[in-house]
């Protein structure tokens, strides 16, 4: 199943935008994940893995996560695979946006074992998660307390 979600515009540079994100330790700040580590030397570029424990209905769940596009300030793209067996392609695009950023995420998601049926069902619970995510990162970002890390 696909989603892609125009986000709201985040009052920072794109470049500020673009580095917080696509330094993925920095997901448990706005809820993409509950704790993610970078498993890879150097910076982050196309090939850096990040280790990253999730949530699913309150129970941990594990995922490997590796940058497969990388395109400072306008693209990163990752593949997660997860410990269940579900696969998530995104790829997100930043446009500078007035004096703020729009993130636009787009994600193709494979959980095994859901019926083609219950795709639409699915599909509108992972936008609504992904654009709960988007405010949530927007609120972080804008915070006066919040450099970019």
């Amino acid at each position: 199943m696909s989603v892609r979600i125009e986000g709201p515009v985040i009052n920072r540079s794109i470049q500020d935008v673009f580095e917080f994100i696509s330094q993925m330790e920095n997901s448990p700040l706005w809820g993409r994940a509950v704790k993610s580590t970078k498993d890879s030397d150097g910076p982050v570029s196309v090939g850096t893995v990040f280790l990253e424990l999730a949530e699913d209905d309150g129970q941990p769940l594990s995922k490997r996560t590796e940058v497969i596009e990388f395109d400072p300030p306008t693209r990163f793209s990752y593949l997660s695979r997860y410990e269940n067996g579900m696969t998530e392609l995104a790829r997100v695009t930043f446009e500078t946006v007035g004096d703020g950023t729009r993130v636009s995420p787009e994600a193709d998601v494979e959980i095994p074992g859901v019926p083609q049926e219950q795709a639409p069902t699915f599909s509108q619970e992972m936008r609504s998660g992904v654009l709960g995510l988007l405010e949530n990162l927007k609120d972080v970002l804008e915070s006066p307390d919040q450099p970019v890390t």
